[in-house]
């Protein structure tokens, strides 16, 4: 681009314009402070690297659309540009590494995009649940559509399947309207390489998408970016220098000597991390379920901090004989750099007081009694279960070389479930600890916690058994086997256990009706109200306001959000929200504001999310206070109005 070209940069209410002519039009979204300068950055490579006229969809974008995130703004992107022939969408996450010519792909009838990682577990799963070839799975970070041949492509995405169980939202719907319209499909492959910064080599790559850059320190950003930005491109950008090098922090506790405390620990438990509004149900039937099956084995609920485990849960836990450990109180006596919630659990298994720990996830639920896996002449062995995850960490993953791990082709590890004997695996605990208190850094090249196991044990050359038997997907669960490859657990991990919501039936889920049994009890004895929240008691209100009440409790209504969907919504006489219910409609309250009108606020888990007021035929109309902030309008359904919770009439989608 040439001086003029640059000096032609120019800002406007929605974002920054990168101008220049042209039919197609490169798009991103940068939703508040941090995403706004990545999209900015990321727009500066596309303009300089393509010479397309790009612009940047910001907060303004999102509360006159009234989607509900920002990444729901790609389906409105035909609307949003209609001077717009085809269009190249790009995360912001996104950098484009050498010059490309874009508009070869203008105009034609395939969606054109890049295939998503085969080796990764959540997109194997995600292609399974839609019933597509694994092959044909794109990723939407970036794809280029046109007018003539894609519109209806968007809206049906927004719109046929907004029930869709999905944890990658916008890809998967997007995939999924691809397969139900039939549309051809073009991966370019060279143009797009996910984790383009953790290769040993990135030589090659034309379009590259940041690994996790999001999660880094906000002065952190904009250096890494200009390093690959600025500096050339075709070699490896350099890591930006810790205080001390990772790599040698890292030998140095391989090279520690950490005697084992015998005196610490004795006998066999199970440890489960688990609290909070979210967790707590899955720690109750987790641990219900383990005793109705008949394990007598002790066990360990670790969390952190008493807002996690209040006075109330503790009491519902207590006769099913656990123990409850604070990881803060503990991190007094034993201090860690990083105590968060995928660091604990490296942190229980150190210090839980089991010399064999079977460590379980909350939202994990045993088939039967596991305690005798400890019998097994394979952990006997080894002294160290691991279960295998759905992928294999390709050789070219940034963290073999950081480690210094020899490459293995062999499966990831799924830390759902682990069993060590603490004695056996002391050391290899350490280094796994290690790789967790510097979560800031590892979680970059790896996902979470499960990855810093298996490198710990590679590290050190420990030994660790690995059941045969691959992961057999259920509906947003995975099941593990045992070493006679018979099922032995159900990890729910896509669809946590709620008591009040209801759950989702899941097709050759092992002990289904018991779970939902304990569930319901949990609902009938557990009545949380979390701090910033208010509920709806009838006994604490006034006579006006329960007047009011009359008109509300125990109704549905058809729940409008003006501009993006709408669905039933059920206002429970105890202030909650039944059918209907989502993470920003949880609790429901009525109050008095001055002058004397009430209002009807509903609530998340932490505070209201809107803020109502009646507008005549007990009609509600107001706003969301936060997020998106769209017009929100409740309107009474007649019973046979009802439709399913999530799924929009037949009118509203494309």
């Amino acid at each position: 681009m040439s001086g003029n070209q640059q000096a032609a940069a120019t800002a406007e209410t929605n974002g920054r314009v990168f101008q220049t002519s042209g039919r197609m039009l490169a798009v991103t979204i940068g939703v508040g402070e941090k995403w706004r300068r990545l999209a900015e950055l990321a727009a500066e490579s596309v303009w300089r690297r393509t010479g397309l006229e790009t612009r940047i969809l910001g907060d303004e974008a999102l509360a006159r659309h009234g989607v509900e995130a920002a990444r729901f703004l790609k389906f409105r992107l035909s609307a949003e540009f209609p001077e717009s022939e085809t269009i190249l969408f790009f995360d912001a996450g996104t950098i484009f590494l050498q010059e490309w010519e874009p508009r070869i792909y203008a105009g034609r009838g395939e969606v054109v995009a890049v295939g998503d990682r085969r080796d990764h577990g959540s997109v194997i799963r995600e292609a399974q649940l839609i019933g597509l070839d694994l092959r044909a799975y794109f990723n939407s970070g970036l794809f280029i559509i046109n007018r003539r041949h894609h519109t209806a492509f968007l809206a049906k995405a927004e719109h046929a399947w907004s029930a869709l169980p999905t944890t990658f939202h916008d890809q998967t719907r997007l995939n999924h309207a691809r397969l139900v319209l039939d549309l051809p499909l073009l991966l370019p492959k060279e143009y797009k390489h996910l984790a383009f910064d953790t290769l040993a080599d990135p030589d090659g790559v034309v379009v590259g998408h940041f690994h996790f850059i999001d999660r880094r320190l906000p002065w952190e950003i904009e250096p890494s970016f200009r390093v690959w930005l600025d500096r050339g491109f075709g070699r490896r950008a350099p890591e930006l220098p810790p205080p001390q090098s990772h790599r040698e922090l890292l030998e140095q506790t391989v090279a520690a000597d950490f005697p084992y405390p015998a005196e610490r620990f004795a006998g066999r438990g199970i440890v489960i991390c688990g609290g909070g509004a979210k967790y707590f149900p899955c720690t109750w039937v987790c641990v219900q379920m383990l005793r109705w099956l008949g394990c007598a084995l002790p066990v360990e609920i670790w969390h952190l901090g008493p807002e996690e485990m209040t006075a109330e849960m503790r009491a519902l836990l207590a006769p099913l004989a656990v123990q409850f450990v604070d990881g803060h109180e503990m991190r007094e006596r034993h201090p860690v750099r990083t105590l968060h919630g995928w660091e604990l659990k490296a942190y229980a298994l150190l210090h839980s007081r089991f010399a064999e720990v079977l460590l379980l996830d909350a939202d994990n639920l045993a088939v039967r009694d596991p305690a005798d896996l400890f019998d097994a002449p394979e952990y006997q062995h080894a002294g160290a279960v691991f279960w295998p995850d759905f992928g294999r960490l390709p050789a070219d993953r940034s963290i073999w070389r950081l480690t210094g791990v020899t490459y293995r082709d062999e499966p990831e590890f799924e830390s759902g479930q682990i069993l060590v004997n603490k004695a056996r695996c002391w050391h290899a605990l350490q280094v796994a600890m290690h790789l967790n208190e510097y979560s800031d850094f590892y979680y970059r090249h790896i996902h979470g916690d499960k990855e810093t196991f298996h490198f710990a044990w590679r590290k050190l050359g420990q030994d660790y058994a690995m059941p045969a038997r691959g992961i057999d997907a259920l509906e947003a669960t995975m099941c593990q086997h045992d070493f006679a490859g018979e099922r032995l657990f159900q990890h729910r991990n896509m669809d946590k256990w709620n008591p009040w919501d209801g759950n989702r039936r899941v097709q050759g889920f092992l002990h289904e009706e018991r779970c939902l049994a304990f569930c319901a009890e949990l609902a009938a004895r557990w009545d949380p109200t979390p701090p910033g929240v208010r509920r709806f008691r009838s006994e604490k209100k006034t006579a006006e306001v329960r007047s009011a009440a009359a008109r509300v409790v125990g109704r549905r209504f058809d729940y409008h959000r003006v501009g993006y969907d709408r669905r039933p919504l059920h206002l429970l006489p105890d202030g909650r929200v039944g059918e209907g219910a989502a993470g920003c409609e949880r609790f429901w309250d009525l109050c008095v504001a001055e002058g004397g009108k009430v209002l009807l606020e509903i609530y998340s888990d932490r505070d209201v999310t809107m803020r109502l007021e009646p507008n005549g035929h007990d009609i509600w109309r107001g706003r969301w206070l936060r997020h998106e902030c769209m017009p929100i309008e409740l309107t009474p359904l007649a019973d046979e109005e009802v439709c399913a919770p999530g799924v929009l009439r037949e009118d509203a989608g494309a």
